[in-house]
């Protein structure tokens, strides 16, 4: 009788690979450290330069619990430990906000941290995009404006904004934004916050509100000096970042993230998922960079016209000489979109977004008031409006039987 010399079968679990063979790390995970935890992994939702996420349930006494579904982030071996904590420190800044990832829970396996988020139903960008019309467009813009004004009640800008982290559910119209590893603080919201403290502590030194404050004061803190080493102003994802981002100007603020939601806008608005350069910079030599500037620069010449782009080249220090050939004026929006309900005022939250000047770039308070969004936030009036004369004559009938 011949010997069975087939070996046991691998704990560890081959799940689905990135299509990008750029991210060739860790594409096999350990299935005991997650049970041992109590999670069950169910698939890879994604990965990207910094991490992979999984989907996963949860265990309760060694059996699945269908009803406790999470998302687990873990970042490659290669990643700072100082944006680690910086992520979790934002997410610990923003739990219980609407529009925002909610930590549940972290744990620590050989050098590696493991981030559980409570897990959001959504389908990817590129499913739906180029389908929706002008009122579903409004409804994710909306969502994603919502998200970046939470962050701003909170002194956070994003640096990452792009399709692929704002996750969102075209049924129920909710969005999340996601993957904060970027993310840097408004240094003038903090000292504020200092300030208020102290006013407030005056008269009140141990009240909730103060203990509160000073809570999120070192949280800021504690945030910040992970951020100090590892420097500010980080590129998120190229086509997304605007000129004063690639040119690495020292000036920067909220106003990068809502240039972002403006390509977004023209990604719905043209159908299109590329409109920029592909080209990353991450790990790329000078050469190759300094060739990404320059095909970024004359992509953005072509749309705003090269006496524009020359303008604000110099503002942000920056020499550029760009050829004869190039328009000198910018396009018309109207003659590159023809999307049904492309109004004036579609035109100019599109333009104030796009703005190349960051001073002049619509703020995220503004842009929720903008008239863009008056036709949802109308049908949204009446369909509250309908559901509450729906319960009124419930209750009526309730009554009179």
């Amino acid at each position: 009788m011949k010997k069975n010399n087939k070996k046991k079968s691998d704990p560890k679990v081959k799940v689905n690979p990135c299509s990008n063979d750029r991210y060739y790390m860790d594409q096999s995970i350990d299935e005991e450290v997650y049970i041992k935890n109590n999670y069950k992994v169910v698939r890879e939702l994604g990965r990207g330069g910094y991490g992979v996420v999984y989907k996963a349930v949860g265990l309760n006494q060694g059996q699945i619990d269908k009803n406790k579904k999470y998302a687990i982030k873990v970042n490659f071996s290669t990643v700072s430990p100082e944006l680690i904590f910086a992520e979790i420190g934002f997410l610990k800044l923003i739990y219980g906000k609407e529009n925002m990832p909610q930590l549940v829970n972290l744990f620590l396996i050989d050098q590696k941290i493991y981030i559980v988020i409570e897990y959001f139903t959504y389908k990817p960008f590129i499913t739906f995009f180029a389908t929706f019309d002008m009122m579903e467009i409004r409804r994710y813009l909306y969502e994603l404006l919502k998200a970046l004004n939470v962050l701003k009640q909170n002194g956070i800008y994003h640096r990452d904004v792009k399709p692929g982290n704002f996750l969102y559910n075209p049924k129920t119209g909710k969005g999340i934004l996601i993957d904060y590893g970027l993310s840097e603080i408004d240094r003038s919201f903090v000292a504020k916050l200092i300030e208020k403290e102290k006013e407030l502590s005056k008269k009140h030194p141990q009240s909730d509100e103060v203990q509160e404050i000073r809570r999120k004061i070192n949280l800021y803190n504690e945030i910040q000096k992970t951020i100090d080493q590892i420097g500010n102003n980080k590129i998120g994802t190229e086509s997304f970042m605007p000129l004063e981002s690639i040119l690495h100007y020292h000036d920067q603020s909220y106003e990068v993230d809502m240039w972002a939601v403006g390509v977004i806008f023209l990604q719905f608005l043209t159908k299109k998922y590329n409109l920029f350069s592909n080209v990353r910079m991450i790990n790329k030599p000078v050469v190759t960079k300094n060739f990404f500037y320059v095909n970024f620069i004359l992509e953005l010449a072509s749309l705003f016209g090269s006496e524009q782009v020359k303008q604000i080249c110099e503002q942000f220090e920056y020499d550029l000489k760009l050829p004869s050939v190039v328009a000198t004026k910018p396009v018309q929006w109207k003659s590159i979109i023809h999307i049904d309900g492309f109004d004036s005022d579609a035109e100019d939250l599109l333009s104030r977004l796009l703005s190349l000047n960051p001073k002049q770039r619509i703020k995220v308070e503004d842009g929720l008031k903008h008239p863009f969004f008056k036709p949802l936030l109308e049908q949204e009036k009446q369909t509250q409006t309908n559901f509450q004369d729906d319960q009124e004559i419930k209750q009526q009938k309730l009554q009179e039987n």
